[in-house]
């Protein structure tokens, strides 16, 4: 070989190693803080002003939270506005203490609520975001193993939805919490024709206190329209109008593939009915 392709062949040695460099010291967060675009399923369809319980029952695990009732109260997201082209509400979110004994598991599963209280059906993607408390506030976003966001599609029926979506091994690691869950809808850039008057007639219901793990009455809304992925210490206020305990309906399923109990056949099913 020629010394000429000799400095070819080493010059590109040299660009391939600095580029694997590059990767390598590349931050985790950089990689991977990225939304996660998954799927929602409808659980269940209610009129209006039901009162009703659709949990812990789940396809994955057990509930390390659980507080997914409806008490026939909602509350709105409100504040639709248009940002860079996307229609979008604001965001509400609550605190959620799981139970002690789940921390560090594998998130699996999200349960969530949304009302629509339009007079037909309507089409919205919603975004749902995580932050570690901060003086009963979101503070910092939550990140373990990344930036944790989810992104689903909704086709929603008038009346109460309850939701879920399945997420990913590896994407959501369960803290001890307090964590804030928060909520925002929009018109996905425009693909859905859905004006923003539709989208303010969305709605999370409002339930009592948890069932798994624990909450602080009242929720947090922000003050202006967003996902706010990745944001620390997205700016809002404190909500507390009523009933007496006034709570999200939310519940965060993890994995329990090899549960420390005595297994049995009947809890097997339980499982993974």
């Amino acid at each position: 070989m020629s010394p000429t392709a000799n400095a070819a062949l080493s010059t590109w040695r040299n660009l391939a190693v600095g580029a694997l460099v590059a990767l390598a010291l590349m931050p985790v967060s950089d990689a991977a803080a990225e939304q996660m675009t998954v799927k929602a399923r409808l659980l269940k369809n209610v009129p209006i002003g039901s009162h009703v319980s659709v949990g812990p029952a789940t396809f994955v695990g057990t509930a390390a939270y659980s507080n997914y009732t409806s008490s026939g109260v909602f509350f709105a997201n409100g504040g639709a506005a248009n940002v860079a082209g996307n229609t979008i509400t604001r965001l509400l979110a609550d605190d959620v203490t799981p139970l002690g004994s789940k921390v560090g598991a594998e998130v699996r599963e999200i349960k969530f609520t949304v009302a629509n209280l339009n007079a037909s059906p309507v089409s919205a993607r919603a975004h749902i975001r995580f932050w570690s408390d901060a003086a009963g506030a979101p503070g910092t976003y939550y990140d373990v193993p990344f930036d944790v966001g989810f992104d689903a599609d909704l086709f929603l029926p008038t009346g109460l939805n309850f939701l879920f979506i399945a997420v990913d091994p590896a994407s959501f690691t369960l803290p001890a919490g307090p964590l804030w869950c928060g909520i925002s809808y929009d018109d996905k850039d425009g693909a859905f024709v859905t004006s923003a008057a539709q989208l303010n007639n969305l709605a999370q219901a409002i339930s009592g206190t948890a069932s798994v793990g624990s909450t602080v009455d009242g929720a947090f809304q922000t003050t202006s329209a967003g996902s706010f992925f990745g944001d620390d210490s997205p700016a809002g206020v404190a909500l507390n109008p009523g009933p007496a305990h006034f709570n999200l309906a939310l519940e965060l399923m993890v994995d329990e593939t090899t549960p420390t109990a005595k297994s049995t056949w009947s809890r097997v099913k339980q499982l993974y009915r």
